[in-house]
């Protein structure tokens, strides 16, 4: 008989509460923190879509509320990095408070977020216990862009002397093989699209983009200088053929992304066409 293969990551997690009406109690869990057993280190991730916050309370509101959840979240995450406890750190606003602290058992910190997520929040998006899904539309067309940037990289680009094997590049970060678009020396990229219309499904998809990213410049396996998702994005002639609200969850979702890069370490970098993407990375790595 084979041995199970149990997870042997080991860590604590805590649910960040937002009250919704300041003196009323009522409380959504807007962010989930995890600080690792061996290491003590320790991160904080949203656990609700940007789009979520509009639908819940409205165009206007929600953007005052995603605001005030995502300047917590950033600031959070500051402190952290400081070495600040978890038991210590200070919400920026009011209305803000942390949940019981939780010992839990996973295969790496990203499915530890799904666990807490999954026992915390009913508004987040959770792939914890879930069956393998088949590719989504996002996953399928961020393959699509990466492969068009890589295709004008090797063809009109090749006194740089790109290898194959930089593209899809495989590394080990805490126990678990990530996938990364582009690695060169110091400089690591990974691809990814904003789309009106596709806006929420694509931010989540980005965000995991964003982590990966993050994760490789902490464990400090590689000495990575610059991480970047190079972002294909429409312009702004582009965005008046969609709808008012496409719009609006497009510049919610951006706007979000851009705040989770910024705090993260990574650069978001918006680029028009796959041609400009390409022009990038070799204005990196010349």
């Amino acid at each position: 008989m084979q041995p199970f293969d149990l997870p042997s990551f080991a860590a604590s997690w805590w649910p960040v509460f937002m009250e919704t009406v300041p003196g009323s109690g009522e409380r959504i869990t807007v962010a989930i923190i995890v600080r690792e057993a061996e290491s003590g280190r320790a991160s904080v991730r949203a656990a609700i879509a940007p789009s979520v916050y509009s639908t819940l309370f409205g165009a206007s509101a929600g953007k005052g509320m995603l605001a005030m959840a995502t300047t917590t979240i950033v600031e959070l995450q500051r402190q952290l990095d400081e070495g600040v406890p978890v038991e210590k750190l200070e919400p920026p606003f009011g209305g803000f408070a942390f949940g019981t602290e939780h010992d839990g058992v996973a295969r790496d910190a990203a499915e530890l977020f799904d666990v807490g997520l999954r026992m915390s929040s009913g508004l987040g998006v959770s792939g914890f216990g879930a069956a393998p899904a088949r590719p989504s539309a996002s996953s399928m067309a961020f393959d699509e862009w990466a492969d068009n940037v890589r295709a004008e990289l090797l063809t009109h680009m090749a006194t740089l002397k790109f290898n194959p094997q930089e593209f899809r590049a495989r590394v080990k970060v805490a126990r678990k093989t990530l996938q990364f678009g582009f690695m060169r020396g110091g400089f690591v990229a990974n691809f990814g699209l904003l789309r009106p219309g596709s806006a929420a499904a694509d931010c989540r998809a980005l965000k995991t983009k964003i982590f990966d990213l993050e994760a490789v410049r902490r464990e400090q396996l590689l000495p990575v200088n610059r991480a970047d998702v190079v972002l294909g994005c429409p312009g702004a002639k582009a965005l008046t053929v969609h709808s008012q609200r496409e719009v609006e969850t497009f510049h919610a979702s951006w706007d979000f992304l851009a705040t989770e890069a910024r705090a993260r370490g990574v650069n978001l970098v918006r680029c028009e066409s796959h041609v400009e993407a390409a022009r990038h990375i070799a204005m990196q790595v010349a």
